[in-house]
């Protein structure tokens, strides 16, 4: 069995690689299989990574609820998410590679929360935009590991 790179249509770059490593660590742990190159492997997957999005889940409103003392540091009209959520879809095959047949398909949808920087002092009105792609980025690699379990153990109950 050959495990290629993972092919990424997000704009979230080199993810491919956490998930293609996952995968490769379950089978070589599992022993299921051997792992050898593609132009020598019976058979090979193909992973695509489909889509990745982050959608803006809670969101903290300064200007409608003066009550609040969490707001009292924001500037007034200030709207801030707190709250992300990270949904992604990736697509599993396996291939025989002498005739390119389809021998298993999966598809994996997962999510994850993760929480935005918080912004509270006075003055400080914007956050570090590094702070939010580094935790996209940690909260992707553990989807990629939790998705390609999943994946592997689906893949070896078919056979």
């Amino acid at each position: 069995m050959a495990v290629p790179m993972f092919k990424n249509k997000t704009d979230l770059v080199g993810i491919e690689a956490k998930f293609t490593n996952v995968l490769i660590h379950e089978f070589s742990r599992s022993k299921v299989s051997k792992l050898v190159a593609k132009q020598s492997a019976p058979v090979f997957i193909e992973g695509e990574i489909v889509s990745l999005e982050f959608v803006h889940d809670a969101q903290l409103d300064a200007s409608k609820d003066d009550e609040n003392p969490a707001n009292n540091d924001l500037p007034k009209n200030t709207v801030l998410t707190s709250v992300y959520r990270s949904i992604l879809n990736v697509n599993v095959k396996l291939i025989r590679t002498v005739d390119q047949r389809v021998l298993w398909t999966g598809g994996f949808k997962n999510e994850r929360v993760y929480i935005a920087p918080q912004v509270k002092t006075p003055g400080a009105n914007t956050v570090n935009p590094l702070y939010n792609h580094s935790a996209e980025v940690e909260v992707v690699e553990l989807l990629a590991e939790d998705m390609m379990v999943e994946a592997h153990d689906r893949m070896i109950e078919s056979f």
